[in-house]
C-alpha cells in the first residue's frame, strides 16, 4: 500500500546527472501507451550520449523487471543502471501513465496520494460490541473486535435498581477500557493520524473518556449510527475523514 512506501529514502536517492528513471503505469499495459512518452525523451537526450544511455539501460532494467514481475494493477518503479538499482511498488488507487528522467526517483505523485489518504482509525461500537479498523491507503488493513454485551437499562426499582445501574456503569466502563487499551496498542504499533468514533452515544462517551492522552488528541469526530447497516458506518466514516481532511487544508 502506498502509505507504507518510505518517500524519504527513496528522495534521499541520487545518481550522476539525469540517471534515475521513474515510472508510474495505471495497468499492465500501460507501458505500451507510453511509446510516444519515451521517443520523445530519446530526441531530448539525443545530444547528450551519457544520458542517452543511461535511459536506454534504464529502460531495459525496466522491460526486465516486468517481464519477470507482471504488474496486476496500478503501480510504479524506480530504476537506475548506474547504481544497479531497480525497486518496484504496487499501488491501491488510480495512477496516471507517466515516464520522468531525472537525477532522483520523482516522487510527487506518491507524495501527493500519502497527502490525500492519509491513516485513520475507525471505532464502530455500541454496547453489544466495538470493532476496531485501521484504515490505510483509504482502505481497511486491519480490524479488531472488542465483545461487550453490556445491559440495557431495566427498571427494577429501590435498591435492586441502583445495584443494576452500578453493575452495569461497572461493566460499560471495563468494555471502555478494553477498546481504549486496542486503541493504545494500535497507536504503538502503527501511524495514523486521525480517530472517528461511530455508533452508541452512550458507547462512545465512555470510550472518549478513557482514552489515552496520545490517542485522545487524534480523536477527529463522532458520529450516532446506527452498526447494523455497515455500508451506512462507512459511508459516514468516509464523509468524516474527507470533510476533516478538507477543513485541516483550510486551516493550513
Amino acid at each position: 500500500m502506498f502509505n507504507q512506501i518510505d518517500l524519504r529514502t527513496l528522495a534521499e536517492r541520487h545518481g550522476p546527472e539525469r540517471a534515475f528513471l521513474s515510472l508510474y503505469l495505471s495497468g499492465p499495459e500501460a507501458l505500451n501507451a507510453l511509446d510516444r512518452r519515451i521517443d520523445s525523451v530519446r530526441k531530448l537526450l539525443s545530444d547528450n550520449p551519457v544520458e542517452s544511455e543511461y535511459f536506454e539501460e534504464n529502460l531495459a532494467l525496466v522491460r526486465q523487471h516486468l517481464d519477470a514481475n507482471a504488474p496486476k494493477g496500478p503501480g510504479c518503479l524506480f530504476a537506475c543502471w548506474a547504481e544497479d538499482y531497480v525497486e518496484a511498488f504496487s499501488v491501491d488507487q488510480d495512477l496516471p501513465d507517466l515516464l520522468w528522467v531525472d537525477s532522483s526517483p520523482y516522487i510527487r505523485p506518491l507524495a501527493e496520494l500519502q497527502d490525500e489518504y492519509e491513516n485513520f482509525v475507525v471505532v464502530a461500537a455500541d454496547n453489544k460490541d466495538a470493532r476496531v479498523y485501521f484504515v490505510t491507503s483509504a482502505k481497511v488493513d486491519a480490524e479488531e473486535r472488542v465483545k461487550g454485551d453490556v445491559k440495557n437499562h431495566v427498571k427494577v426499582g429501590g435498591w435492586s435498581q441502583k445495584r443494576y445501574e452500578r453493575r452495569r456503569d461497572k461493566e460499560l466502563l471495563q468494555y471502555a477500557k478494553e477498546v481504549a487499551g486496542v486503541l493504545a496498542d494500535l497507536h504503538q504499533r502503527e501511524t495514523f493520524d486521525r480517530l472517528f468514533l461511530l455508533g452508541s452515544e452512550e458507547t462512545m462517551r465512555e470510550i472518549e473518556d478513557v482514552l489515552p492522552q496520545p490517542v485522545a488528541e487524534k480523536l477527529a469526530g463522532k458520529e450516532a449510527v446506527a452498526l447494523d447497516e455497515e455500508g451506512a458506518v462507512w459511508d459516514e466514516a468516509y464523509a468524516m475523514f474527507f470533510g476533516e481532511e478538507r477543513a485541516s487544508e483550510e486551516r493550513l
